[in-house]
């Protein structure tokens, strides 16, 4: 009995060894289960309360960086819409050239929208191709090659009916080219994607005449015809 007693009144302090960096055990009698943090291996959210913490901007900043921040977006602003209003973009056409494109669409038998002439001016007289704007569109070739075959064979003769029907009796040119009288050379051929019409003279009136006739056409045309 004795040894029992003593053996329960022995109540020694007893410190279970925790890897180097953790806390401390120790048991006692009062305290079964104590927890002590060495202030060498104490955890980094011991270090300091979260209110020591210091804010990433004060007070006296935040207006400074909302200032800041307000110039770029308006810098950003200007940038992209001057860069709009730069970007190009497609004129309406005007109404003289709507009005032409109506009286073309009932004399030549290809579609505006998908195929341009071409009105280039030579020292002899100039060249005039009409071409389909997708070399594979076949239909719109086959239609621009029978018109300009017919045209070219009035043209010989001094017929300019159908270009007075799309752009006036008082297009610039028109009259000479009327009086020709054989004193022109038209050369008619296929192209891969349109045809081709050459006009030749050894007259500078009809050079001028055909110049001032090829000018009206891009400028009437708009967008369907270039030089």
């Amino acid at each position: 009995m004795a040894m029992a007693a003593a053996c329960c009144s022995y109540s020694p302090t007893r410190v279970l060894p925790l890897p180097l960096g953790r806390p401390t055990l120790a048991e006692t009698g009062s305290q079964p289960y104590s927890i002590a943090y060495p202030k060498s291996n104490a955890p980094p959210w011991c270090a300091r309360s979260r209110s020591s913490r210091r804010p990433l901007l004060n007070r006296r900043e935040r207006p400074q960086v909302r200032r800041a921040l307000l110039l770029v977006v308006a810098v950003a602003a200007v940038t992209l819409s001057s860069g709009c209003a730069d970007a190009p973009s497609t004129p309406a056409p005007s109404d003289r050239e709507a009005e032409v494109a109506e009286r073309g669409a009932s004399v030549m038998p290809f579609d505006l929208e998908r195929t341009t002439h071409q009105f280039t001016k030579t020292d002899t007289g100039g060249v005039q191709t009409v071409i389909a704007d997708d070399p594979q569109d076949t239909a719109q070739i086959t239609l621009i090659q029978q018109h300009l075959t017919a045209e070219v064979d009035r043209f010989r003769r001094g017929d300019f009916t159908d270009p007075a029907r799309i752009h006036g009796n008082e297009m610039p040119g028109l009259e000479t080219l009327r009086a020709h009288g054989g004193q022109i050379t038209i050369d008619y051929e296929n192209t891969r994607d349109g045809a081709r019409a050459t006009y030749i003279t050894t007259g500078t009136e009809l050079r001028n005449a055909l110049h001032a006739w090829f000018d009206a056409q891009v400028s009437d045309h708009g967008p369907h015809a270039t030089r």
